[in-house]
């Protein structure tokens, strides 16, 4: 959603190979060399490969899928003044304000999200952010009465969602809504819509710190080898995994940090308190759904590492959790949280990105 990418590390790298990949007794399918499709959208690069070149109709259909992308930032970008969910938080107080369907549908699912997280995933956020002074080249001011006028002015019971009439309003005056914790998510699965809709079977999407992968991977098992960064030292591996199809995304306190009158603040707020320590470096966070892994991999950061896997296990989902060690410097500490099927971190020699 921003125009340009100020994070120093990536969460997640897809890999060619991984070196310490465990051999499973199935057999793997054909690499995904197909035709492949990258525009610069939603403050990044998106990459959209389907990994059957010959299929009919390939490369129109990976055009397709960015263009559903490309709808989505158009919708929900705080960086374009006519987007709806500009209009949304000019003028949803008192409102109501008629909105783009995906819009409505993401705020909804992002309403049940907030419950599901206990309250750490928030798309009312935004004045928080404004508090902090995260979007100041925007022209966003302040909430006033600092930030327990900010605090006031956020949480999930202060937006209004009416799904049948396509409207959403604010209870509050200086609410706000800011979908940068999530967007990214709901547009590579409004892609991968896109793509079965056409008959792509397998396929790679990237956007960000976020991946969708549909059908089989080209590793062992139908898996895919991904690597995930050290958010300590750029260009730095923490470790290497086969990750089954589906979405994977991650966050980091560190990925975007302002320094302001109260000192360094990263992105990643409580939405309870505003500024907080997260209990982890970075959280990486599997679902069948993008939208779903980059909400989680934002609350998996706040909340504690045994809530948040009963939570995940639920839906079969898990995460992945980077701690430090009693050495700063030191190897990282992985912890797995959520469905037993969450992998182990291996070495990632003879890993090729």
């Amino acid at each position: 959603m921003r125009p340009a990418i100020s994070r120093s590390v990536r969460g997640v790298l897809l890999l060619t190979a991984c070196g310490a990949a465990p051999d499973l007794p199935h057999a793997a399918p054909a690499a995904c060399e197909g035709i492949e499709r990258v525009r610069g959208t939603m403050g990044t690069l998106a990459r959209v490969r389907v990994c059957d070149a010959a299929a009919p109709g390939a490369a129109e259909s990976a055009e397709a899928a960015l263009d559903a992308i490309d709808r989505v930032d158009r919708v929900m970008s705080l960086y374009k003044a006519e987007s709806d969910l500009s209009r949304l938080n000019r003028e949803g107080y008192p409102g109501p304000v008629s909105l783009d369907p995906w819009l409505i549908d993401l705020l909804a699912r992002s309403a049940r999200l907030s419950k599901e997280t206990r309250g750490r995933f928030d798309v009312t956020v935004k004045p928080l952010m404004d508090h902090y002074g995260f979007y100041r080249e925007l022209g966003f001011a302040p909430p006033p009465g600092g930030l327990r006028g900010a605090l006031r002015a956020t949480g999930m019971s202060g937006l209004v969602v009416d799904e049948a009439r396509g409207e959403a309003r604010f209870r509050r005056q200086y609410s706000g809504v800011d979908l940068g914790g999530v967007a990214k998510g709901y547009a590579l699965d409004r892609a991968g819509e896109v793509l079965r809709q056409r008959g792509a079977g397998r396929a790679l999407l990237e956007l960000g710190r976020s991946f969708l992968f549909l059908g089989e991977g080209p590793a062992d098992g139908g898996r895919w080898p991904v690597a995930i960064a050290d958010p300590r030292v750029e260009g730095a591996l923490a470790g290497c995994f086969l990750s089954p199809p589906g979405s994977l995304s991650s966050s980091a306190p560190s990925g975007r940090v302002i320094q302001g009158s109260e000192g360094a603040v990263g992105h990643i707020l409580d939405p309870r308190r505003g500024a907080a320590e997260a209990r982890a470096l970075q959280a990486t966070v599997w679902s069948p759904e993008g939208t779903r892994a980059e909400a989680w991999s934002k609350a998996a950061l706040l909340l504690k590492a045994q809530s948040a896997g009963s939570r995940l296990a639920r839906h079969g989902e898990w995460a992945i959790l980077l701690e430090a060690g009693e050495d700063p410097a030191g190897p990282l500490s992985a912890l797995r949280r959520g469905a037993e099927s969450a992998p182990l971190l291996s070495s990632c020699e003879g890993a090729k990105p």
